[in-house]
């Protein structure tokens, strides 16, 4: 229970966080590296769609 309530507080900490950058557009490193590790997973997951499809349809 102790641990848990441990990761909210920390959670929580990171939201207040990014709410205090109130400009959309002013991005900080660890934002800008979410996004880009987001990016590389979707396309991750787009090849191996696509690989999967070319495989079934061999």
């Amino acid at each position: 229970m102790e641990k848990s309530r441990k990761l909210f507080k920390a959670l929580t900490n990171i939201d207040a966080a990014y709410i205090e950058d109130a400009n959309p557009f002013s991005f900080t490193v660890k934002q800008s590296l979410n996004v880009a590790r987001l990016l590389l997973y979707a396309a991750c997951f787009i090849m191996m769609i696509l690989l999967a499809a070319n495989i079934w349809a061999a």
